[in-house]
């Protein structure tokens, strides 16, 4: 093809063990799947005509002369379930203080600098909204996780939502929430993501992002997409693009911010802390 670009090794690896996590993860991802579909079909407006079609309190169809069956009232008790949960987290917001050592005004200045930090990071990332979303993801897909990360322009710390479908860990040896890596996915319009791109550099060499090198993974009815992968690390993270192989997994970004941890929290809703990945509210509604 007389295309000279090749991904370097270490990126190769990192997206060699985020593709074997997501293949051992394929059950959960399928049942997370599973459960926002099924929560979603309450907007489709198939159920509508079948409903419509339906008398004595749909016992059988208007067209069917057969004996009746038992009876078919759909209650969206689900969503009702996911709303409660998520707005009563969201509607209660944490009461931040931060304790004094003693009564001077060196330590007064401390409690009430770091509480308006604190507060500031909250409203920065629009703290109920974001909360509301993670909660949602805890009452419908079992765990809720949020990113952490530092906002350069505004020179804000802030926290987002993530969507735990596409999201995967390396486990701690002594606290599994302790991680060693985390990776994220997500699918962007290739065409956006060249144009974003373009003209930018990535690395300590500051090399040019090959954006032609980019293959669409796959389509959106007719639009070519392209999957982004993100793995954290407790020194920075990196971005890319994957198409397959060396000549097509294009480096995106990189960032250094040395932390020392992994910056993602992952909450289970219902179980045991260890266990990571918890019960969704709608698994005993959908039972």
């Amino acid at each position: 093809s007389g295309n000279s670009y090749r991904a370097g090794d270490d990126l190769m690896a990192l997206n060699a063990e985020f593709e074997n996590l997501r293949a051992a993860n394929m059950d959960r991802i399928a049942r997370m799947e599973q459960y926002r579909k099924e929560n979603n079909t309450v907007r489709d407006s198939r159920n509508d005509l079948q409903v419509f079609d339906l008398q004595d309190y749909g016992r059988r169809p208007k067209s069917d002369r057969s004996q009746p069956q038992k009876h078919n009232l759909p209650i969206p008790l689900a969503k009702a379930t996911t709303v409660k949960h998520s707005y009563r987290i969201s509607g209660a917001p944490f009461d931040l203080t931060v304790d004094q050592r003693d009564d001077t005004p060196v330590e007064r200045h401390r409690s009430d600098t770091m509480e308006k930090v604190a507060w500031s990071t909250y409203k920065h990332s629009r703290g109920e909204t974001t909360i509301a979303a993670g909660a949602w993801d805890g009452s419908e897909l079992g765990t809720t996780v949020f990113d952490l990360y530092f906002d350069i322009a505004k020179n804000m710390c802030c926290f987002r939502r993530i969507d735990p479908v596409g999201f995967f860990e390396v486990q701690g040896i002594d606290d599994p929430h302790n991680f060693e890596r985390t990776y994220r996915t997500w699918s962007a319009p290739l065409a956006t993501v060249q144009s974003q791109y373009r003209d930018r550099f990535v690395g300590e060499s500051a090399i040019s992002i090959p954006i032609d090198s980019m293959r669409a993974t796959h389509k959106d009815g007719n639009v070519d997409m392209v999957e982004i992968h993100q793995a954290n690390t407790k020194t920075g993270y990196r971005r890319w693009v994957s198409g397959g192989d060396e000549n097509t997994t294009v480096e995106l970004y990189s960032y250094a911010h040395n932390y020392g941890f992994v910056p993602n929290i992952v909450i289970p809703n219902i179980g045991p802390y260890d266990d990571v990945w918890g019960y969704a509210d709608y698994e005993f509604v959908r039972a």
